[in-house]
């Protein structure tokens, strides 16, 4: 072919394509991703000659209303109380971002906390795969601290910005939705671009640097650009790792965002815990907002 080793990989248009496996994953159609997560388990214990099968050993996500957020909001706080809201093959495959080690390092610690062996043919109780799941997110959140540049830095802002979350879920005014009130669920951030005489977009070097970690480490998940409400433009759109959330107890589904200016979003990445309680107060405290109009009112958004 008259092509050499070195040429075949340095020429990027012609054999090589970046592919980002997360906006895909969380872009795709949420049945064929919780079938694949499904199939991925069912393999898996094919392979390794064990008895039960997903549906027997973990079975599906049972809520008794609202889905899973709503189930962290109204969960009781009584002494003793098994919590029990991360459960079952849908919440578990909507943990996954596209990363499948994170998925199968799930199942794992399900069935080593569950004392699943070879003939085991019982599902594992709701409160050990929470207690599992809730693992594994708090040591890879806790992983955040040790990356190098900038670990530190990206640690204590998704620690701020779950916390945020949590706090929306838990505090914020519900949302009206048609005939129902529904939890507020977010864990995306959507920047709007500066409107003329508006402060710049540009970021200086050391916030560039944070922003661009974040993504290269896939803390955060860059969405496809979304559609401006008040400009003919493309809209920043920041997706939180999900398998981060349990680690907060926050939901792992969205029905909002946190809509930030330029210079919000400029100053989050500066002072995340001063920006997060700043967005709290000023735009989620007031139990008598009505939110309904900026439900699903991104492009492109999931569930």
């Amino acid at each position: 072919m008259g092509i050499d080793e070195l040429k075949a990989t340095s020429e990027l248009a012609r054999e090589l394509r970046e592919f980002d496996c997360g906006r895909y994953y969380l872009g795709a159609n949420m049945a064929a991703t919780r079938k694949f997560a499904t199939d991925l388990l069912g393999i898996r214990l094919c392979l390794s000659k064990y008895t039960g099968t997903p549906h027997q050993l973990i079975g599906q996500s049972e809520y008794p209303k609202g889905g899973l957020g709503q189930a962290l909001r109204d969960k009781p706080e009584s002494p003793g109380r098994r919590n029990d809201h991360y459960h079952g093959m849908n919440t578990i495959a909507d943990l996954c971002s596209g990363d499948i080690s994170n998925l199968l390092e799930v199942y794992r610690r399900i069935f080593e906390h569950g004392k699943v062996i070879a003939n085991t043919t019982t599902r594992v109780p709701a409160h050990i795969q929470h207690g599992a799941i809730q693992s594994v997110s708090r040591d890879l959140f806790e992983l955040i601290r040790d990356y190098t540049p900038l670990g530190p830095e990206m640690y204590h802002l998704v620690d701020s910005f779950g916390t945020l979350s949590r706090r929306i879920l838990q505090e914020a005014a519900s949302i009206k939705h048609e005939a129902d009130q529904e939890p507020p669920q977010t864990t995306r951030i959507e920047v709007e671009p500066s409107a003329p005489g508006q402060p710049t977009d540009e970021l200086a070097p050391a916030q560039q640097e944070l922003m661009d970690e974040l993504v290269r480490r896939t803390i955060f998940i860059e969405m496809e650009p979304g559609r401006s409400r008040h400009q003919f433009a493309p809209t920043l759109r920041w997706q939180l790792r999900r398998v981060y959330c349990p680690a907060f107890g926050t939901s792992i589904y969205k029905n909002t965002a946190i809509k930030w200016r330029p210079d919000e979003f400029k100053r989050f990445l500066l002072d995340a815990k001063r920006t997060c309680e700043e967005e709290f107060k000023n735009r989620w405290s007031r139990p008598d907002r009505d939110r309904g109009p900026d439900l699903f009112d991104d492009v492109g958004g999931d569930s």
